[in-house]
């Protein structure tokens, strides 16, 4: 599994690529009504890796923030840790 990306490897479980991301679309969506106009939003994610591939949730969930209106300013790293999977 070396050379295989997230993409080509979460392509294969469109179920669970699917419900995340109808989840946080769905969660997404919601905010607007609770933000002022022009207000920011800050959210903290985690990335994963499944099955010895790395998924960066931070770029899909800003993807799926961008098909939706939302403009990501920046995307930071805190912190890194060792996984065990």
């Amino acid at each position: 599994m070396g050379d295989v990306t997230w993409r080509e490897e979460v392509s294969g479980s469109r179920d669970a690529r699917a419900d995340s991301s109808e989840d946080m679309c769905g969660v997404l969506c919601r905010y607007p009504a609770a933000l002022s106009p022009g207000a920011h939003l800050a959210l903290v994610v985690g990335n994963v890796r499944y099955l010895g591939v790395h998924f960066p949730a931070d770029e899909l969930l800003a993807e799926i923030a961008a098909g939706i209106g939302y403009q990501a300013l920046e995307i930071r790293a805190v912190r890194y840790r060792g996984g065990s999977a």
